[in-house]
């Protein structure tokens, strides 16, 4: 009897190439599925790529680099909605990206069966080079390694999706593709929309009147994994290189290379850091 072939998809980059290696480490030959669009900022209603990425650029200030993660060869839906075997979807839902593209996954694929490997509440030992051993969370599958998958065996955890939690899922993604908001941001377990300037005051809070901050350290102080603040690293650069096109901040050298460049506050900034 021919065994069911198991699809995975992951969301947000990095996700797909951790599982993947980490499944070929366990000796299972099983696809890996790729969406890589963070559809936690710019327009979902509807999720168009082409129109999300100059919403991007003109909007929120991303840069070239950034393409990719709209690009369709990174964003295999019709593998993931329609390939046959048996779907297996991972996702945290402690970062934003990776949960609206879960959401977005679910709505698009309607009533067909699904398993979740859901790792919110999941803890495990990751083991510091220093040899001391830190107990944590799984803050998104592309900030893990394949080892951590891999040892902990994390694909034994899929689970059937239930009808209530599905139809739970779905109307929570309804109302957000309805609002179309600018982002969409965690307020506790549940996603929210959000204005743009939602991380404004926390990256302002992070410059200074002086050039001492380069935009690298201002990026790494603002994105942390704090309960706070979730977001995507390139969020906070796009946020940073607008502000400085909107005089809120000045700019010094290429703000597209972070360690290249620096910002600090003028004039009306300081308002809106306290």
């Amino acid at each position: 009897m021919t065994k069911e072939p198991i699809i995975h998809t992951t969301f947000g980059m990095d996700a797909d190439g951790v599982l993947r290696a980490a499944l070929k480490q366990a000796g299972r030959r099983e696809r890996v599925v790729r969406l890589w669009d963070d559809l936690s900022l710019g327009p979902i209603d509807p999720p168009e790529p082409a129109a999300r990425w100059a919403w991007a650029k003109q909007e929120l200030g991303l840069f070239p680099h950034d393409r990719p993660m709209f690009a369709e060869k990174n964003n295999a839906w019709e593998a993931a909605l329609s390939a046959p075997g048996r779907r297996i979807a991972w996702v945290s839902r402690r970062m934003p990206h990776e949960y609206c593209g879960f959401l977005e996954w679910l709505w698009r694929l309607g009533d067909a069966p699904c398993d979740v490997v859901d790792l919110h509440d999941v803890k495990f030992d990751w083991h510091l080079r220093d040899g001391t051993v830190r107990r944590q969370g799984v803050p998104c599958i592309g900030y893990i390694r394949e080892e951590h998958i891999r040892d902990n065996a994390f694909w034994d955890l899929a689970r059937p999706l239930t009808a209530a939690r599905r139809r739970r899922y779905r109307e929570d993604w309804r109302k957000l593709r309805a609002e179309n908001a600018p982002l969409r941001v965690l307020k506790g377990s549940t996603l929210v929309s959000a204005p743009i300037s939602h991380y404004d005051g926390l990256i302002l809070s992070h410059t200074r009147r002086r050039w001492l901050r380069k935009v690298a350290r201002v990026l790494g102080q603002s994105f942390g994994l704090g309960p706070h603040h979730k977001a995507c690293l390139y969020l906070f650069h796009g946020r940073v290189h607008k502000l400085v096109q909107e005089g809120v901040l000045e700019g010094e050298g290429n703000i597209a290379h972070i360690r290249f460049s620096q910002v600090r506050r003028i004039g009306k900034a300081e308002a809106a850091a306290l």
